[in-house]
């Protein structure tokens, strides 16, 4: 094996898996995330979950 023969390859880049419900930003694939029936999801984190339910009650 020749030192040329090795390559450092740069790490992946995270891919999204959706949009959150609750802030609106992209969730990447390796996010923690809840998932609704619906397929909606949001990242698992108290500030998501709240703006969600927010949201959905129409208070912000």
């Amino acid at each position: 094996m020749r030192l040329g023969d090795l390559r450092l390859n740069p790490p992946r880049e995270p891919r999204e898996a959706g949009m959150c419900s609750g802030c609106g930003e992209a969730i990447l694939a390796d996010e923690e995330r809840l998932v609704f029936e619906s397929g909606r999801m949001i990242h698992a984190h108290p500030d998501c979950k709240l703006r969600f339910v927010d949201r959905m009650l129409g208070c912000g």
